[in-house]
C-alpha cells in the first residue's frame, strides 16, 4: 500500500468515523423523541449542526474533486457506503419522528388557544358599571 493511500485511508477512517457519531446522536434522538421527551431537540441541536457541517466540508471536498473516494481502498469505500445509507435510514426517521412531535404540539397550542376562546366567550363582556359581566357563574380557569 502506497503512503498517499495510507494517508488517504486514515483520512477516510475519520469521515466514516464522523457519520458512525452522526448515526448514534440522530439515532438516541429519535428513540428519545418515540418516548415523547421534547427536551431530546435541545440536547442535540448543537452538536448536531457541528457535526453536519463537518459532513458537509466533506461532501463539498469530494464534490469539488479535492478528495478522490476512488483512491481509497475497496473495503472503505464499501464501509463508507454502508454506514451513508444506516444514516440516511436515521435521517429519514428522524424527519418523521420530528414532524409528528411539531404535529402534536400544534394540536395542543390549538386545544389551548379553543380553551381560552372558549373562556372568552363564556365570561361575557363588561357591563354599564365596567366591570365584568358573566353569562353564566363559571371559574376563570383552563382547567375547569
Amino acid at each position: 500500500m502506497s503512503v498517499q493511500r495510507a494517508e488517504f485511508d486514515e483520512r477516510l477512517r475519520s469521515l466514516i468515523d464522523l457519520v458512525d457519531e452522526l448515526i448514534e446522536l440522530i439515532g438516541a434522538e429519535n428513540r428519545e423523541l418515540e418516548t415523547g421527551v421534547p427536551s431530546a431537540l435541545s440536547r442535540s441541536t448543537a452538536q448536531k449542526a457541528r457535526l453536519g457541517a463537518e459532513l458537509d466540508s466533506w461532501v463539498r471536498q469530494v464534490r469539488l474533486g479535492q478528495f478522490n473516494l476512488a483512491v481509497a481502498t475497496p473495503a472503505l469505500r464499501q464501509q463508507l457506503t454502508a454506514r451513508a445509507e444506516v444514516l440516511d435510514e436515521v435521517i429519514k426517521e428522524n424527519m418523521v419522528r420530528l414532524r409528528s412531535g411539531i404535529d402534536a404540539t400544534r394540536s395542543r397550542v390549538d386545544a389551548i388557544m379553543r380553551a381560552i376562546r372558549e373562556q372568552t366567550v363564556r365570561e361575557g363582556s363588561y357591563d354599564a358599571s365596567g366591570r365584568r359581566a358573566r353569562t353564566a357563574p363559571m371559574p376563570s380557569s383552563l382547567l375547569a
